[in-house]
């Protein structure tokens, strides 16, 4: 028979969110990809808008520009909505898996879209593009492969 000695701290079940020390590998890497590819998609969509503001400014309007600042324009907004679905996880709110890999395939396909308008200018800076737009395709694809495993899906479950 065990007996509970007076002075030794029982712990309590806990009712808020898990230490990130309880997450599986695989769910912290979903998180850090949700919010590593906000990071990536903040830091390469500003230097595009910088770029595209300086050339309205010169009124040489290149059309190469203009869809790449759209397609960076568009990341934007889904980028910070994928910060909130990683800071959802972690609170242990509804969570709509679907939701976040669409928007992981939008900011991927947005990402090759820019690449190929800048590679259709000069083949060797579409490939630099796609180079920098590296981070933004992993951290989107490493979410999407993780959140197609059942076993990250049920420990940001339960």
């Amino acid at each position: 028979m065990a007996f509970i000695e007076e002075g030794v701290n029982q712990q309590e079940p806990r009712s808020g969110p898990k230490l990130f020390t309880e997450y599986s590998l695989s769910a912290i890497l979903v998180i850090v990809g949700l919010i590593g590819s906000f990071i990536t998609i903040i830091t390469l969509a500003s230097a595009v808008l910088l770029i595209f503001w300086l050339m309205v400014i010169t009124s040489v309007i290149d059309p190469i520009l203009t869809i790449s600042a759209i397609c960076s324009l568009a990341m934007i907004p889904l980028s910070a909505y994928q910060v909130y679905q990683a800071y959802q996880l972690h609170k242990k709110s509804i969570h709509n898996f679907k939701t976040m890999q669409m928007i992981a395939v939008l900011n991927v396909a947005f990402s090759v879209v820019q690449a190929a308008a800048y590679g259709s200018v000069i083949f060797i800076i579409g490939l630099i593009m796609l180079y920098a737009f590296g981070g933004v395709i992993v951290f989107n694809l490493m979410v999407v492969y993780f959140l197609n495993q059942s076993d990250v899906r049920q420990e940001f479950e339960g």
